[in-house]
């Protein structure tokens, strides 16, 4: 009879024992089970060069149109998403520097140079013919680097640089209207321009400034383009990398080298104020690199990437983003969707990283590694998030629908993981053990006591 008790009892405790194992390795599992997914392309289209180089990309709201510039030689396509073959093409001379266009699809500009005649270009085309509406040319010596659009098509900015004789640097942002494209009105800037974004009606400009030397500071601007006339500036130190305002007109987000603080800085503000909402340091793996900054059209989420630092993504309500940060997922190319449902980063890893907003922060929704020798240039969202465009240098035109990933493995990733189920384990043999030792002299007294 008292072994029989013994038994009921060790099957009762070593059950109760299990039961509380599984219910650890249960609470675990979230912690450690990690789903891979992957995506297949729509389609890939290729240029009839051996270079094969996409270097800048553009999409429309609803995904049925793309624009890229071509290189090698210059060139810049369009396409429709049923084909990757392009409905047209136009040759540009030289270099192909810069693209935008309107979200519905309807209007694309472009920059470009000529090097040999060191002359610059910028050219507004409509969708439905490869010849461009109008072309502006810069003055001999000034460079284009940046180019926009406003989403009627009406309003067109693009920046020039010039470095006279004397070796100071001019800056300029022309502003062109449709209505009359041979007078633009320029504003001057000091420094090297780094950035130039449009709000979606064509009414603000932000502007970012460099200097290399020490002799000057990075600046902020924001432009009215009504006004033609600078609204503030926002000095930020030696170097500004790049300045993004939302669609909507409401908000700028900068970053900057500070070297007041020795530090990468985030700036984020409403357009209303030169003074910061708030400020925070990038946790950069890579000190002094310049990141790409990508904002969603009211504002309120933000992607930050750049070379050999981590994709931060973050809702701009919120000062501390760092929680927000996925290593491994860097690059000097990133985009947010419209309504900041997706973001992706790309580049330089040739590794594009698709992220989708969970309510309360970005996780990973899929990724694609391509070949070594291919590196991602540009990439581009739709509004809502579904369709993805890249440009790569040697892998061409990629379009994924975001819909179409699927899951490819599963696995336990996280190493803490595995150190809880051991120390459950250990723990479990070693209690289990401990009640059949107290059980067995406990049942081995009570025998002795009932013989005596």
């Amino acid at each position: 009879m008292a072994s029989q008790n013994v038994h009921i009892c060790l099957k009762t405790k070593t059950k109760t024992l299990v039961l509380i194992a599984l219910i650890c390795g249960l609470i675990s599992v979230p912690f450690g089970f990690a789903q891979t997914f992957e995506n297949t392309p729509e389609w890939i289209s290729s240029l009839n060069s051996q270079d094969n180089w996409f270097s800048d990309v553009a999409i429309s709201s609803d995904g049925n149109y793309i624009a890229a510039l071509g290189e090698n030689p210059g060139q810049l396509l369009f396409y429709t998403k049923e084909s990757n073959a392009s409905v047209w093409s136009h040759s540009l001379p030289l270099s192909p520097i810069d693209l935008s266009m309107t979200p519905d699809g309807a209007y694309i500009v472009a920059g470009y140079l000529n090097g040999y005649e060191s002359l610059s270009y910028v050219a507004v085309f409509a969708n439905n013919q490869s010849s461009p509406l109008w072309t502006y040319q810069f003055p001999s010596g000034f460079d284009v680097t940046r180019v926009a659009i406003s989403n009627d098509g009406k309003t067109i900015a693009a920046a020039i640089n010039h470095l006279t004789g004397s070796y100071t640097l001019q800056t300029k942002v022309l502003l062109f209207n449709t209505s009359d494209f041979n007078s633009p009105s320029e504003t001057d800037f000091s420094g090297i321009l780094t950035s130039l974004t449009m709000s979606s009606d064509g009414n603000y400009l932000a502007v970012s400034t460099s200097h290399y030397s020490n002799e000057g500071e990075g600046k902020i601007y924001l432009l009215s383009s009504i006004e033609r006339k600078i609204l503030w500036e926002y000095s930020i130190g030696l170097d500004a990398d790049c300045s993004v305002i939302s669609g909507d007109g409401k908000y700028l987000i900068a970053s900057g080298f500070s070297s007041r603080y020795s530090a990468q800085l985030v700036y984020f503000f409403s357009t209303q104020s030169s003074t910061p909402i708030w400020t925070s340091e990038i946790d950069s793996v890579h000190p002094g690199v310049r990141p790409k900054i990508s904002i969603s059209e009211n504002g309120s989420r933000a992607v930050i990437s750049g070379w050999y630092t981590p994709a931060i993504l973050f809702s701009t309500s919120y000062r501390d983003y760092l929680n927000y940060t996925f290593k491994r997922t860097g690059g000097d190319c990133n985009a947010i969707s419209r309504d900041g449902s997706y973001a992706v980063t790309a580049g330089p890893f040739n590794k594009i990283t698709i992220f989708k907003w969970t309510g309360a922060a970005f996780e990973i929704a899929w990724s694609a590694t391509l070949n070594e020798d291919i590196l991602v240039d540009d990439v581009g969202l739709s509004s809502n998030g579904r369709y993805l465009v890249a440009g790569t240098d040697h892998g061409g035109l990629i379009l994924y629908d975001n819909t179409k990933a699927r899951q490819v493995s599963s696995q336990f990733e996280n190493p803490w993981f595995w150190a809880i189920v051991l120390a459950v384990g250990a723990t479990v043999a070693g209690a289990s053990a401990l009640v059949i030792r107290k059980q067995f002299k406990k049942n081995k007294s009570a025998i002795a006591l009932k013989k005596v």
